[in-house]
């Protein structure tokens, strides 16, 4: 994907309280923004020839999903919407077979659970985004009529973020969406015996594994993430962890994107993994995060190395 630092990770204006309120949506939306305007006029010869709607129907059945845009769901955008470009009617090939490349290489549970036909909705559009089951508050999809009601998880991805010449942030942005999906924040489960029992949450394993609260290690740690990520280190893999690891750090008071950043840099392999979260931290905090990830977002699987031919443009 071309596009630069500045695009990815605007500079805030001051260290701290500002980049705390760093709207994650508009961050996610500047990752693709700048080039879909010009890559909607490119198709392949190849592509002429492949009706998108076949392959969406393909692509459904194949990984039993529902594949949706913006302009589907709500046809006539209301007059409140920024812009109607916010609201795309169709999907283009090309994004399509991105999509169709990727989800092989993740783990199946992040699209589908056991005897589920559908798990997941993906939606294509400006922006990226994800909305839980049961958690609509906030979730920009508009309908026609009654209010959203999310039976099925929703991942929403930037069309940006599908574009054919795209690297490997693209692979990890559709992961980082994911992950967003299935994250357990902490929930109250009835057994048989009508007994309720509150299952421990992510977030109170990571606080377990990072040996104090969340606002205590951003506390220690946002200053110095966001000084390496000023400097410039001609080494890109580099540059691009530091700017992965200031928006895990985003929010000061819980982990909500550190995890799915833990799953971005997963996808890398447990060497770069630990050496990348090493700079940060003890190298038996990076193992244990790397575990972490492995057996909770994961669930085994593993990579060796960056799962897919990508460069990190």
């Amino acid at each position: 994907m071309s596009m630069s630092e500045e695009e990815i990770s605007p500079e805030p204006d001051t260290i701290g309280e500002n980049q705390a309120k760093l709207s994650r949506r508009g961050f996610l939306k500047l990752l693709g923004i700048t080039i879909a305007a010009a890559a909607l006029k490119r198709s392949s010869s190849e592509e002429k020839d492949v009706d998108p709607d076949i392959l969406r129907a393909e692509i459904e059945n194949q990984f039993g999903i529902e594949v949706k845009t913006y302009g589907e769901v709500n046809p006539s955008p209301n007059e409140t919407a920024t812009d109607l470009e916010y609201f795309p009617s169709a999907w283009r090939v090309d994004q399509l077979k991105r999509l169709q490349q990727f989800l092989p290489v993740l783990p199946e549970h992040f699209y589908k659970s056991p005897g589920s036909v559908k798990k997941l909705i993906v939606y294509g559009g400006i922006q990226s985004y994800h909305c839980r089951i049961g958690d609509t508050e906030g979730c920009p999809i508009l309908y026609q009529g009654e209010p959203y009601k999310a039976e099925q998880p929703i991942i929403a991805i930037n069309y940006g973020i599908l574009e054919p010449d795209g690297g490997k942030s693209s692979l990890e942005m559709v992961s980082h969406e994911c992950t967003h999906s299935i994250v357990d924040n902490g929930h109250e489960e009835m057994h048989p015996d009508a007994r309720t029992a509150v299952i421990k949450s992510w977030y109170a394993e990571l606080e377990n594994i990072l040996g104090k609260r969340y606002k205590g290690v951003y506390d220690q740690l946002f200053g110095k993430i966001e000084t390496a990520k000023k400097e410039k280190t001609g080494n890109r893999e580099q540059q691009w962890f530091y700017i992965q690891l200031a928006y895990a750090f985003s929010n000061p008071s819980e982990p909500s994107e550190f995890i799915p950043i833990l799953a971005e840099r997963y996808l890398h392999g447990r060497s770069d993994f630990e050496k990348r979260y090493s700079e940060f931290f003890p190298r038996s905090i990076s193992r244990a995060l790397y575990d972490f990830t492995k057996d909770k977002v994961f669930r085994g699987k593993e990579y060796n190395s960056f799962p897919l031919d990508l460069p990190r443009s």
